[in-house]
């Protein structure tokens, strides 16, 4: 597939990110049993019986890219990641942020690009990058967006930034042109418009 690297299962590749024995425990439990709940990661991995400390290291995996959640219902479902998106070409959209070193070289920026799925169909995906000194552009993570959700995810970020007081009394125009926008698609997504 183009845009995306498919870990194999067997990929040993955590060694490299500097998981923590109980960490490589619950990893090597969820890729043998392929999805498993909290619960059942609790009663089977001698990590802890204590199911918040368990969560507390699969949220670390998370944050790490070595496992996904998935919800039904109440219930988190867990199981190893074996994708990672990678961009194989220049993405469709860049921000520049205002964060720079002391040279003066911007170091922040947000990547956007559209990929496609052969069982999903289209999706976004944005992604942050660093600039380090001596290791170049680093990628810290991304968020996968289905191309359906993004009228709810662009109204649920005005819905936040028209909450702002800066952003209201830095950019005032800008301010009602999108409180009135979200007027007027509020009826159609998962938004409320702010009183």
């Amino acid at each position: 597939m183009r845009g995306f690297l498919v870990k194999s299962p067997d990929d040993e590749s955590s060694s490299v990110r500097d998981l923590s024995q109980r960490e490589q425990e619950i990893l090597d439990y969820l890729r043998d049993v392929k999805k498993a709940t909290l619960k059942d990661i609790a009663a089977h991995v001698n990590v802890s019986k204590n199911r918040a400390a368990v969560e507390n290291h699969l949220l670390r995996l998370f944050m790490k890219d070595e496992v996904m959640m998935a919800r039904r219902g109440r219930t988190r479902i867990w199981m190893p990641n074996h994708i990672v998106v990678q961009s194989v070409r220049r993405p469709i959209a860049m921000t520049i942020l205002p964060e720079v070193d002391e040279s003066g070289r911007s170091i922040r920026k947000f990547w956007f690009d559209l990929f496609h799925s052969q069982t999903k169909g289209d999706y976004i995906y944005v992604q942050e990058s660093r600039y380090l000194e001596g290791e170049g552009w680093v990628s810290k993570g991304g968020n996968v967006l289905p191309i359906d959700m993004v009228t709810d995810y662009v109204s649920n970020l005005l819905k936040v930034a028209i909450r702002s007081d800066e952003f209201r009394k830095n950019h005032p125009e800008l301010y009602k042109e999108q409180e009135n926008f979200l007027k007027q698609i509020s009826p159609y997504v998962g938004v409320q418009a702010s009183k």
